[in-house]
């Protein structure tokens, strides 16, 4: 069998068989690879992973950029991490770390009571959930009704 007619006798007899075999391997690898991804992410060290906390405005998620302005709600240590849950809605994010909450983590530590705050910040969006860079944080109410401003 020649080079040329062994190439016509492969596209004629084992081509027709490969592509949906192929197909379907393909589609097999893309289920497989994003169940392994969702399943690394819920497994990682962040509060209870992705899928597990749902850092969102509701159940949507809000565009990279939008700015939050004086939202009152409270902070709550998750883990190794600090999430803030507004008081109106039902929206909850991971805070992103910086100088801030440095503070903040700080304020809740010497004072682990839960406090109302009012906060400015920026969102985030990464992975389908949004996160937030706190700019500002006030304390609203809480036992210690001090004025605590978080610059």
């Amino acid at each position: 069998m020649s080079p040329s007619s062994h190439g016509r006798w492969f596209r004629e007899r084992v081509a027709p068989f490969c592509r949906p075999s192929l197909a379907f391997f393909c589609a097999w690898w893309v289920a497989v690879a994003g169940s392994y991804a969702l399943t690394a992410d819920s497994s990682s060290s962040h509060v209870g992973g992705f899928a597990s906390f749902p850092a969102s405005h509701g159940n949507r998620i809000v565009r990279e950029g939008t700015e939050l302005v004086g939202v009152v709600g409270h902070f709550r240590l998750a883990g190794d991490r600090i999430a803030f849950f507004a008081a109106e809605g039902n929206a909850r994010y991971l805070v992103l770390e910086n100088l801030n909450l440095q503070r903040i983590g700080q304020a809740i530590v010497d004072d682990p009571t839960l406090m109302q705050w009012r906060v400015s910040g920026l969102l985030t969006e990464f992975r389908g959930n949004n996160y937030l860079l706190v700019r500002s944080a006030v304390v609203e109410s809480g036992p210690a009704v001090e004025e605590q401003v978080v610059r």
